[in-house]
């Protein structure tokens, strides 16, 4: 198999860039830094883990221990995600589907997600993994002036006039650990957090009056702050996993699907393999009707908030699409009454006292029970 990069200014809302493959059964392997804690998913005969011969649609291959996971279309919890070739509605063709999964599971262990083209169907299919945007991102312009002084690092007289697309606020003026204040940039986040970047591009123009050393106040002289930061360093997800452009962001793979039924899969991994991170919201990307979708996956700019898989003839227009989310459940014994369960159950477990919701999903961010919603993760991963 060949991976050829090909960059492609504009797809619907975003793409930076393909990973092309001429794919016969192409697989994206995860390379499991605990192999003895995490065994590689297998094929399984449970729900969600077949997809019928003639149909376009996708499976999942879950780890063994897994209890009771399944992965169906969103009409039925019996209905495999799937499209078969002979539907012709758009309707039919553009579906949705959730894969299901106890918290820990999800937490603990690695999962493959397999797309299969039937014959004659899709000349290629686009691969869109879940990702999505930390904190918010911007690149700034305008015009600073003001007053630095050499015998205590301390700015004053500050002032900002924002330049398009900026907003007063924008840049402004911070200090380092050492308490030397520098002018910065709002959407700069090194250090507030774990895996904190800087988000904040662009940079401005600078009027600037130095008072030295010896008390001596210099004349004014013009200058430029380029700030340095890449929108990518606010980005998150299994999609940064699979690839990377050049530019830090996601690379969706493109498959080609002509001459016979093809498959392809990614490896999705855990947090535990990952990054260790203490929430589910990393892979788990459900949201239950009627909540607001977050800015953290906003289409403007760019971030999607589904695993994706688009399909399309050999002129790229769309055939069909399927869309996943994942919801991650907070007790087994609710997973395991299927559609009739609550996902969401809350309190505490009646012997430890603990917490039954052990981890945050979105729906913990956009809203939660105690607190304030909110559009960003920001460092809670």
């Amino acid at each position: 198999m060949s991976v050829i990069a090909v960059r492609i200014a504009t797809f619907i809302c975003f793409i930076t860039a393909f990973a092309v493959l001429s794919a016969c059964g192409g697989k994206e392997e995860g390379s499991a830094k605990f192999p003895s804690l995490l065994p590689t998913p297998t094929p399984g005969t449970g729900p969600g883990t077949t997809v019928s011969e003639g149909a376009f649609g996708i499976s999942a291959k879950f780890p063994t221990y897994w209890k009771k996971p399944s992965l169906h279309k969103n009409s039925s919890w019996s209905d495999l995600c799937e499209i078969p070739a002979s539907e012709t509605s758009w309707a039919g063709r553009n579906i949705s589907c959730t894969m299901e999964v106890s918290e820990l599971d999800l937490w603990f262990g690695n999962f493959d997600l397999e797309f299969q083209s039937p014959n004659g169907m899709c000349s290629y299919v686009l691969v869109v993994p879940f990702w999505f945007w930390t904190d918010e991102w911007r690149s700034v312009s305008g015009a600073v002036s003001y007053t630095y002084d050499k015998r205590n690092d301390r700015i004053s007289s500050f002032a900002y006039t924002p330049g398009v697309g900026s907003t007063a606020g924008d840049v402004l003026v911070k200090a380092d650990t050492s308490g030397k204040q520098f002018v910065g940039c709002k959407y700069d986040y090194t250090g507030q957090y774990t895996d904190a970047g800087n988000c904040c591009m662009g940079g401005v123009t600078a009027t600037i009056t130095m008072i030295e050393t010896t008390g001596t106040t210099s004349p004014p002289v013009d200058a430029e702050i380029q700030f340095g930061g890449n929108a990518f360093n606010c980005a998150k997800g299994p999609a940064l996993d699979v690839g990377k452009t050049l530019s830090g962001g996601p690379e969706y793979p493109l498959v080609s699907t002509e001459g016979g039924k093809k498959t392809y899969s990614y490896n999705v991994k855990s947090m535990l393999e990952s990054k260790k991170y203490s929430e589910t919201r990393y892979v788990a990307n459900y949201l239950r009707s009627g909540l607001t979708r977050p800015l953290a996956f906003s289409t403007e700019p760019y971030a999607m908030g589904y695993y994706q898989w688009h399909c399309y003839d050999s002129a790229f227009e769309k055939l069909a699409t399927i869309k996943l989310e994942v919801r991650e459940w907070n007790l087994e014994a609710e997973l395991a009454k299927g559609s009739s369960g609550s996902p969401d159950t809350g309190g505490t477990e009646p012997n430890s006292g603990e917490s039954i919701n052990d981890f945050d999903d979105w729906e913990d961010l956009v809203a939660p029970i105690v607190g304030s919603p909110r559009q960003y993760p920001k460092g809670d991963l």
